[in-house]
């Protein structure tokens, strides 16, 4: 019986199979249209049967086996592999003029394959940056997003598309699922602290000569803690650049700020996690009038816009625990505020000023980094005049007295980090 269901299939491909060399045949092949009667025929058999009157080679790849009992009348080529090897838990696919036929669950070194990876706590550009290296020639990672607006969380649960040969598909999951871990979570405090200088003033915080701790001690006879109050020499007032334990910063801050010469902008809290940005934004936001003139003819049109220019303090954070506790902070401040304004009197243009630093340090965990020498100078004018009489035009000013005040600001930043211990 298997005798003759294979000469019944010889008879049909001659009829309805297009004859090519190999040099000639392209994928097009598998379109042509084929009729089959198989009962209990070997798979292997009729594959290499369907190669031989199509002209196209096969490579089978692992242990494939199996019997079809099948009629199909005049399918393509294709569908016919399909229905052939799909029921017998089989697989094909094309390399130039080869077909490797193959079980489902083996993959072949230099078969190309798809795969989806779902990430839970990187971003998509993060695993694509790691992992790109790894791609062949011919493969490619491509982010998939449900829309073009996504939040920071919603990117994170986005999918990744992997096409590539398998056995660099699989180096690719193993380093996206190395990368892809809970990361650490961090609570970062920062205090934005602006000190008036004097003409003999240096660059930085202005500490007091001493400040009061607290020192731990045994407790006396009657059990009654036996540490005084003493007071802690700062090097002649001046601190010296470098970091503290965040409860010396506190209590020589307090002291500072009570002394009027300094005063605390800001003391927000964050949290987040390692090695994502953190970002504190004091700002005010500025309408810019912006001007278009156009003119037709005798006619002079001015059309009036605005614009929103954002001018404060921004500080952007990012934080990353490594393997031996410390912290390493990357730490990015901006200072920008409007100086004065320029041009004509209808369409005035701001002047602003910029103050930044970019910086990486590595600290303890609950030290505190202080970051100075953002320097500001101010001029203000102020004008007293005599009632009445200091407003007349052209004599006004014989009632008048101008001063001018030079004023010279240096805001210091402290940023404190904490490793958050999960319970």
């Amino acid at each position: 019986m298997k005798r003759i269901s294979i000469a019944v299939l010889i008879v049909a491909l001659v009829a309805f199979s297009v004859q090519a060399t190999a040099q000639n045949v392209t994928h097009a092949f598998l379109n042509n249209r084929v009729s089959l009667t198989l009962e209990r025929t070997d798979v292997e058999a009729v594959v290499r049967m369907l190669a031989k009157q199509n002209g196209f080679n096969v490579a089978i790849a692992g242990e494939v086996s199996g019997e079809a009992s099948m009629i199909l009348n005049d399918v393509p080529l294709h569908e016919a592999l399909d229905a052939i090897l799909l029921s017998n838990n089989l697989s094909w696919y094309m390399k130039e003029n080869l077909m490797v036929v193959k079980p489902s669950g083996f993959l072949a070194t230099d078969e190309r394959v798809t795969i989806l990876i779902r990430l839970k706590h990187v971003t998509c550009e993060e695993a694509k940056l790691a992992a790109g290296h790894l791609l062949s020639s011919g493969g490619k990672i491509e982010i998939l997003t449900e829309g073009a607006e996504m939040s920071a969380r919603r990117a994170r649960a986005s999918v990744l598309s992997v096409s590539d040969r398998g056995d660099i598909v699989g180096q690719i999951q193993a380093v996206v699922a190395d990368l892809d871990k809970p990361q650490p979570m961090l609570n970062i405090s920062v205090k934005l602290v602006e000190t008036n200088l004097s003409k003999d003033d240096k660059v930085g915080l202005n500490w007091p000569d001493s400040y009061p701790m607290v020192f731990g001690g045994l407790p006396d006879a009657e059990g009654e803690g036996a540490a005084p109050l003493a007071s802690h020499p700062l090097d002649g007032g001046r601190w010296t650049w470098g970091t503290f334990a965040a409860s010396s910063v506190t209590a020589a801050l307090d002291l500072m700020l009570t002394s009027g010469q300094s005063k605390l902008l800001s003391d927000p809290n964050l949290t987040t996690e390692s090695n994502r940005p953190a970002e504190i934004a004091i700002t005010t936001t500025i309408p810019i009038q912006t001007l278009n003139r156009f003119t037709e003819g005798a006619v002079i049109q001015d059309i009036v816009s605005f614009q929103d220019l954002d001018v404060g303090i921004t500080l952007r954070v990012i934080g990353h625990v490594t393997e031996d506790g410390y912290i390493s902070l990357d730490v990015n401040p901006v200072i920008e505020e409007i100086t004065g304004y320029t041009g004509p009197t209808d369409n005035l243009r701001p002047i602003t000023s910029n103050r930044s630093v970019n910086t990486n340090v590595r600290v303890k965990d609950g030290e505190t980094l202080v970051i100075g020498g953002l320097i500001k100078n101010s001029k203000f004018e102020t004008t007293k005049k005599f009632p009445l009489l200091g407003s007349i035009p052209i004599i006004g000013r014989i009632f008048q007295h101008q001063t001018t005040t030079d004023e010279k600001t240096d805001l210091s930043i402290l940023i404190t980090p904490t490793i958050i211990v999960e319970k």
